[in-house]
């Protein structure tokens, strides 16, 4: 009956069908995170290179895994001419399906971009990572109540944080086992 309502034939139907649910799943990954200089303390900004290098090794298997698209979108890492960073910032976490926010090294601009994610994203679809420093033990008290993804090192981001971003495709109807 209902393909009398429809001009569209049965098959066109489900292919509109498959078309609407796969833009339900999650294809952008924004990632708030500190750029430290080169000669920042205790070797930062090496295991801020590690970690990234990491994350993006991360989403690099989930793709390939299962063909998936996923973008990260690190505004520190974008290539070209001056922009204002806070407007870009706000416009890309919004339009972003996952937030990680690497709270790694105690950065007042990554805690501004995890609070602005919680106000405008599901909660399960935030990841909170951190690496323990000499100086930086502890995620501040006011993230420290939210589930937090902790690593020793870099070496183990794909299994921990591959872990949850997989779990979030899989919530938001991505059929990884397939």
């Amino acid at each position: 009956m209902t393909h009398l309502l429809s001009p569209q034939s049965p098959v066109e139907v489900l292919l509109a069908t498959y078309e609407a649910a796969r833009w339900k799943i999650p294809q952008r990954v924004f990632l708030a995170r500190w750029y430290p200089p080169e000669d920042a303390p205790d070797g930062a900004h090496y295991k801020a290179k590690l970690r990234l290098e990491q994350i993006q090794r991360t989403l690099d298997d989930i793709r390939q895994r299962h063909d998936l698209d996923l973008e990260l979108i690190d505004l520190g890492t974008e290539q070209g001419g001056t922009f204002a960073i806070h407007s870009r910032m706000y416009e890309a976490i919004q339009a972003s399906d996952i937030v990680v926010c690497d709270l790694t090294g105690e950065r007042p601009n990554v805690y501004v971009e995890a609070g602005y994610a919680l106000g405008r994203h599901d909660m399960d679809r935030l990841v909170f990572l951190f690496q323990p420093t000499s100086k930086h033990t502890e995620v501040p008290f006011d993230l420290a109540t939210f589930k937090q993804v902790r690593i020793g090192d870099a070496a183990e981001i794909p299994a921990k944080l591959g872990a949850e971003i997989e779990a979030i495709l899989v919530g938001s109807g991505a059929d990884l086992h397939a």
